[in-house]
């Protein structure tokens, strides 16, 4: 069943080669045409090093960013290692610029993949301080709910809800008002979110919003909602 995803995560894959003249990456690396096997190999103790003394950033968020899109399923101690070395790189992006909201939100990703659930949501009110969302409190809810604090789940699902609301008035596209109706689903239930999406269809016949109807609210179940959109994609796929 197709699944409407509320995690906005941007996982663009930047491959650039690097410049210095006595110490650098091989140029001939493809990191769109690596296979898993091939990109591992990449990653010796001297180019590691190398990476985490870089001031590439763009390289930098390009290694880290291929790494998380070459995980296992379920997770090998291989992806795992490679994982916490990604967040060592993305630690060192935030280094050189901590503005860059791409490594926030990679970073949190990977934590969440390798279940570092509190240092994912530390991840989390950093980015929010740097760029205050609705979709980033929302994933904080996620969090909570992983580690089964539902009230704290609850609270931040709010407050996502109350600053979706402020920014629908400003941007009352069909994506925010459809995200709204989920939203209500995840706070007070699958009525009120049915509610809301159908007055959504009636005020636009929008296609969209009608399948988000059909394949999402018709059927919500809370619980299975967060796991299918928020929980590690390895273990999304059990």
């Amino acid at each position: 069943m197709k699944v409407v995803r509320l995690i906005f995560i941007g996982l663009i894959i930047l491959a650039y080669s690097c410049n210095n003249k006595e110490k650098q990456i091989d140029k001939s690396t493809d990191l769109g045409r690596k296979s898993a096997e091939e990109f591992a190999q990449i990653f010796t103790n001297e180019n590691k090093k190398y990476l985490l003394n870089s001031e590439n950033i763009e390289e930098l968020y390009g290694y880290s960013s291929k790494m998380y899109t070459h995980i296992g399923n379920p997770l090998s101690t291989q992806d795992t290692n490679r994982l916490s070395f990604a967040v060592e790189l993305l630690n060192r992006i935030l280094v050189l610029d901590d503005d860059y909201l791409n490594a926030y939100r990679t970073k949190f990703s990977i934590l969440c993949t390798i279940d570092r659930f509190d240092d994912a949501l530390l991840v989390l009110k950093s980015l929010y301080k740097k760029e205050e969302s609705y979709y980033t409190l929302m994933n904080q809810g996620f969090v909570y709910e992983k580690l089964m604090k539902s009230d704290s789940s609850d609270l931040y699902f709010k407050k996502a809800l109350e600053l979706l609301n402020h920014e629908i008035d400003n941007n009352p596209s069909i994506k925010m008002k459809v995200n709204r109706a989920i939203l209500i689903a995840l706070v007070y239930g699958k009525e009120g979110g049915l509610k809301e999406i159908s007055n959504v269809i009636e005020e636009t016949n929008n296609d969209y919003a009608k399948s988000v109807k059909q394949e999402v609210l018709i059927n919500f179940d809370k619980k299975e909602y967060i796991k299918d959109n928020f929980f590690p994609k390895s273990e999304r796929l059990n």
